[in-house]
């Protein structure tokens, strides 16, 4: 599973093949509005601004969401690609812009070929056939 820790770490993946360079843009209301409208603080605030004190920005360099968070650990034989993934709350803000789904979308399709290629499951690709996605997708 993808976390905010390994984001706000910078933590890298050796199968961090599907690009990210949104912030951790978490939504919660925005201070001054929840304080005058408790009950309705319609304004958004940034998780991200606050926490550092600094407004939202795309992040710099990219970080990659890993091969392993794209299959399902229950079912052997299903490939995910978008907001399905496996990743905490606050990892979920960066991972869900349309772009970044697109590009899971590109890396399971090229999964799904090496499966089809090798005669393997999903996880299979990653503990045996991880080199040959690498070449696919280069």
């Amino acid at each position: 599973m993808l976390t905010a820790e390994d984001l706000l770490n910078r933590r890298t993946f050796e199968d961090g093949f599907v690009p990210v360079s949104w912030y951790l843009d978490r939504h919660i209301p925005h201070q001054e509005y929840n304080r005058r409208y408790p009950d309705d603080p319609f304004i958004a605030d940034n998780w991200e601004s606050i926490r550092d004190g600094r407004r939202p920005r795309h992040s710099d360099p990219w970080w990659g969401i890993p091969y392993r968070c794209l299959y399902s650990r229950n079912v052997v034989n299903l490939f995910m690609a978008g907001r399905n993934i496996s990743t905490d709350y606050l990892a979920l803000g960066p991972v869900r812009v349309m772009r970044t789904c697109g590009m899971m979308g590109e890396v399971v399709g090229r999964a799904a070929a090496v499966c089809t290629d090798k005669e393997c499951l999903p996880r299979e690709v990653y503990q045996n056939h991880l080199e040959h996605l690498k070449h696919l997708l280069s």
